[in-house]
């Protein structure tokens, strides 16, 4: 049997190295997470399973999303 929800990017439970990276964007603020849930949602239109989608954000949401995740200069 298979069961589909719906749920948002930022409630998702991600694990590994797909946990660290959607750390990285809920700590850039509710609107980098609505980004790339636009963007996956446009992407997989017929939807994605959990591995998918924790694949996605461990190995290709850096990629597509670069301004999230890049060091922050600092002044000295």
């Amino acid at each position: 049997m298979r069961v589909y929800t719906e749920i948002s990017l930022w409630d998702f439970e991600a694990w590994s190295g797909g946990r660290d990276r959607l750390d990285v964007l809920q700590e850039r603020g509710k609107d980098a997470c609505d980004e790339v849930e636009r963007f996956i949602n446009e992407a997989f239109p017929d939807g994605l399973d959990k591995t998918t989608l924790n694949d996605y954000l461990w190995f290709d949401v850096e990629n597509d999303f670069p301004q999230y995740f890049k060091e922050e200069d600092e002044d000295f």
